[in-house]
């Protein structure tokens, strides 16, 4: 039988012989009639000559789909690039990849459900003379479902917290704050569910809680703030809502408004204020080179939607929203400005300032960057700074240094244990600007591995480092190596 390749290695040398042989009995026959029936005889004669060759030819196989193969084909993350001091590091085995895993919990599984029954048993007593909406019931009902939550009940445990959290409206008022701990309990079993909605739902409903309840500006908000921003980073990185754009976008504003508060109400002593700061340019950065998926927020719904937050975080409304890049620089600026006031150590203020430099380089002003690299330089000179400016600018670093949060596949691999992963070392220069040159694989190549390889080429050329410093000077260093691990 014809599979695909027989059909197009038909077609292909088709094309070649064709219109020869078709000419050739033009010329013999003299009659365009003949010349037809004879053309359509060749192309018979042709297919069943290569079909034959394909049925009698063993060396010849049926192109497939290999299900490891295909699975090659697919890259689903590749890790921050980690530095090979010599080839002789080379020959080092593989390293085992390390899973996350929940610790290991003692639980006396017998005693929990005797607890259990307890509650069980205290809430039909409460129900019986309270009736079904006691405000009683409120304390029990959390208390029991905070034992389905250690046994990993979670679908029981979210039932019943809904049914206090109702209660507790009825009893309370819809705005009572006693539901703030029961919700933020719920949030946690429908994330264990990976409820997503639920839990959008759960922290809109938390924000609105405790704005009515506190005041936009109460510092009892700046904790729920950076959860929010926590919650709409990960709805960024598993895909989750109608628009990746918009949760990047709200993830911006609500690290600024909790930095914000944090500074009000705290200053920048305080020791959140610089981990703050660090949520605002990681959602920066991301925005910086997520530009085709920041473009959703030009949809009038996004737009919106994007506009009602921001003046709801940031009152008074302002025409002037924050980019990515000014954002960035602002905040990086900030912790930079806050390591000075609390007379931090030289490494550490040398380190926020090289990571300013950093930004500047991804955002492509190499003058900059060049300016606040040979500040950084000067913050550790001396023979006395010898280390630290080695673990700064002894060797090119892959940047941003501070990249953590946003990581999309990488959620997506942690909840996947049927991937494997591998690494490849690569050999490439890097120029005074920070931008690579000259990559080539320096690792065992196989047949197997070589798409991969060749696509984590791709992917180092685009990347982009802190350069060699010389004397405070970016320097051109070829021949660096590092190993890329990869999942797929």
């Amino acid at each position: 039988m014809l599979n695909s390749y027989s059909i197009s290695e038909f077609l292909r040398v088709s094309y070649r012989i064709v219109p020869m042989l078709f000419w050739r009995f033009s010329h013999i026959f003299r009659c365009r009639l003949q010349n037809v029936k004879c053309f359509i005889a060749c192309l018979l004669i042709c297919c069943s000559i290569f079909a034959l060759a394909e049925e009698n030819d063993p060396e010849v196989e049926s192109v497939g789909t290999d299900g490891v193969a295909e699975r090659r084909d697919t890259l689903f993350f590749v890790s921050q690039p980690r530095p090979i001091e010599s080839f002789d590091a080379l020959d080092l085995e593989k390293e085992q990849v390390e899973r996350p895993s929940a610790p290991a919990q003692q639980v006396d599984v017998t005693e929990l459900d005797e607890a259990v029954a307890a509650y069980a048993e205290s809430l039909n007593l409460i129900e019986r003379d309270g009736g079904a909406w006691s405000l009683e019931l409120v304390e029990n009902l959390a208390a029991l479902a905070g034992l389905n939550q250690r046994q990993g009940r979670h679908d029981e445990a979210a039932n019943l917290f809904n049914r206090a959290i109702h209660i507790s409206r009825i009893g309370g008022g819809l705005n009572a704050v006693d539901q703030v701990k029961l919700v933020e309990r719920l949030i946690a079993s429908e994330q264990a569910l990976e409820n997503w909605e639920a839990v959008d739902n759960k922290y809109e409903y938390l924000f609105y809680l405790q704005e009515r309840a506190y005041g936009r500006n109460d510092p009892r908000l700046i904790a729920l703030f950076e959860a929010m921003g926590d919650w709409n980073i990960k709805a960024f990185n598993i895909g989750f809502g109608e628009s990746r754009g918009l949760a990047l976008r709200k993830a911006q504003l609500f690290y600024g408004a909790a930095a914000q508060l944090l500074y009000i109400h705290f200053g920048r002593e305080d020791e959140r204020f610089i981990p703050y700061l660090e949520n605002v340019v990681y959602a920066a950065y991301s925005a910086s080179q997520n530009g085709e998926i920041m473009t959703e927020l030009g949809i009038p719904e996004f737009r919106k939607a994007n506009i009602r937050l921001s003046r709801r975080l940031q009152p008074p409304p302002s025409d002037m929203v924050p980019k990515g890049f000014l954002s960035g620089v602002g905040a990086l600026s900030e912790i930079i400005n806050a390591k000075q006031e609390s007379n931090s150590g030289r490494y550490e203020i040398a380190e926020s300032i090289a990571q300013l430099a950093d930004w500047f380089v991804i955002m492509g002003r190499r003058d900059a960057a060049a300016l606040y690299y040979n500040q950084a330089w000067l913050m550790v000179s001396g023979e006395e700074m010898q280390v630290s400016r080695d673990r700064l600018f002894g060797g090119v670093v892959p940047i941003p240094t501070f990249l953590g949060k946003v990581s999309y596949d990488r959620e997506r691999i942690e909840i996947n244990d049927e991937l494997s992963s591998d690494f490849v070392d690569l050999s490439f220069d890097v120029t005074v600007g920070g931008t690579v040159r000259n990559v080539r694989v320096v690792s065992e190549e196989t047949e197997d591995n070589a798409a991969q390889h060749n696509r984590i080429k791709r992917l180092a050329r685009r990347s982009l480092f802190r350069p060699l410093l010389v004397d405070g000077v970016p320097q051109y260093a070829a021949g660096n190596l590092f190993r890329y691990r990869y999942w797929y």
